[in-house]
Parts: structure tokens; C-alpha cells; sequence
């Protein structure tokens, strides 16, 4: 890359910032290097892809791919690593749609008709006619008024396999949610100022079974380490449990070697 051309990467990059999203931008730098303010808790997306390759081991390709809440688009770029034949991408923020759209375009190279972008809310879904084969929703539930809602309308366009990922209330009960109320104006709160909180895994299971998503899996749940009245869970959720049978064998797989360590 040219001189004149990286510099003017780097500068647009500082300008993009604060990332949430810790993404490769070429000479061994990250999108979270040109962070002006420090942001807790950077996300590399691209270790989806281990969950992404345990469910689809042959990979994303002729599949579509959805992401709800996408930051600055590391999964949809991830999917399309993959193969994905569509990923689309949005975020009720200005800022991360920004970002995601100078990845794609600057550091990636890849098609807006292969990834799209757009700022929207997870209302609008009501009203898409498109369907995707996989919805990632993940650090979003905890942000949204309406989380039963919102994962019936997710549901009805999802083809094969939901993964919700999302913090929850150690306080609550196993089979409850927890409300409580954020800032809409903090840059990684949500927008609509009320929000709930699963007490388990279980909980978020019962609604994705009510949904339609019958088959579903509890690929992690552990307590957060700075702040012990909050857990950490991701749910797989399958609309038929054929589309979890890489997943099991490969989770089978790991229990035996585990089993067999331990002897």
C-alpha cells in the first residue's frame, strides 16, 4: 500500500472510531489501534467463525446470513468468508453502519450485493418478506423492550439455525426475565431505555421452542468475572434438528475426549 494511500486509511479509520469491533486492517493492525477513547470490552468477531464452522463444517456456501445489532459487520464479513451467498447487516446506530460499510468497501473488498449494511431497528423485520437459512442475534436481547416479541419476528424469517447470544440476571429466577432501564444515550446501550434480562438459558429455550425452534442447544452459559450479578449465555436454536447434527457429533466428540482425559 502507498504511503499517501495507508496514511489516509489510518485517518479515516481515527475518524470512524470509537470500534467496538476489533478488526484486521492490513500490517498487522487492528481497527481498535486508531481508538481515541478507550472502549471496555473489544470484540473480535472472527472467533464466530469456530461456532459458524461447528454447525456448517462445509461452510456458509448457498446460504444467507442475517445479524441483528451488527456492529461494524465483522460477522456478515465472516459469513461471506464463508461463503455465504447474502449476509445483511444492521444496527439502530449511524456510527456502526459507517464502520461496516468502510470494511466492506476499503479493507475487505467486497460486494454491497453480496453484503449489505443498513441502519434499522428490529421492528423493521416485521415487515421484511426475506427469509435467512442463519440469524445471529447476539448482544441484543438484553437491550430491547420486547425480547418475546422480537424472537418470534426472528423466527418466522429464520430457514435452519438461531444463535442468541446475550447477557443475563443472576438474581433472576431460572424461569424469568429481569427488567431494568439504560441510558439510550451511552454508546453501547440500546435505544428504547427499558430492557430484560433471562434468568437461564431455560428461559430463553422456552421461548425459541414456543417460536417455532423446537431444537435447541446451550453452547455456553458462564457468570461475567468483573461483574458477578451478570451471565454470559449462547443458545443454539435449530428449526429441525438436522440442522444441529454437526454440531452434536462434534460436541459428542469433544465429551469423549474429555471422558477419556479424565480416566
Amino acid at each position: 500500500m502507498a504511503k499517501s494511500s495507508k496514511s489516509a486509511l489510518e485517518k479515516k479509520l481515527r475518524e470512524l472510531g470509537p470500534w467496538h469491533f476489533k478488526m484486521p486492517v492490513g500490517d498487522g493492525k487492528f481497527t481498535s489501534d486508531y481508538n481515541e477513547i478507550h472502549m471496555k470490552n473489544l470484540v473480535d468477531p472472527f472467533i464466530m467463525k469456530r461456532l459458524f464452522t461447528q454447525l456448517y463444517p462445509q461452510g456458509f456456501e448457498g446460504k444467507s446470513f442475517l445479524d441483528i445489532g451488527c456492529n461494524s459487520g465483522g460477522y456478515c464479513i465472516a459469513a461471506n468468508q464463508l461463503g455465504a451467498k447474502y449476509a445483511y447487516g444492521f444496527d439502530i446506530r449511524d456510527l456502526w453502519i459507517n464502520q461496516a460499510k468502510f470494511l466492506r468497501d476499503e479493507v475487505f473488498k467486497m460486494s454491497p450485493k453480496e453484503v449489505h449494511f443498513d441502519v434499522a431497528h428490529i421492528h423493521d423485520m416485521e415487515k421484511s418478506r426475506k427469509k435467512y437459512d442463519i440469524t445471529l442475534f447476539k448482544g441484543v436481547l438484553y437491550h430491547i423492550p420486547d425480547p418475546i416479541h422480537s424472537i418470534k419476528v426472528l423466527a418466522d424469517i429464520t430457514n435452519e439455525v438461531m444463535i442468541i447470544d446475550t447477557a443475563g440476571s443472576v438474581d433472576a429466577p431460572d424461569d424469568c426475565m429481569k427488567i431494568f432501564f439504560e441510558k439510550p444515550t451511552a454508546i453501547m446501550a440500546g435505544v428504547d431505555n427499558m430492557a430484560w434480562l433471562p434468568g437461564s438459558p431455560k428461559v430463553v429455550e422456552h421461548i425459541l421452542h414456543w417460536a417455532g425452534f423446537k431444537e435447541t442447544r446451550v453452547a455456553s452459559c458462564k457468570v461475567y468475572p468483573a461483574r458477578p450479578h451478570m451471565q454470559r449465555m449462547r443458545i443454539i436454536a435449530a428449526r429441525e434438528k438436522k440442522f444441529l447434527r454437526a454440531y452434536d457429533r462434534k460436541m459428542e466428540n469433544k465429551a469423549k475426549r474429555l471422558a477419556e482425559a479424565a480416566k
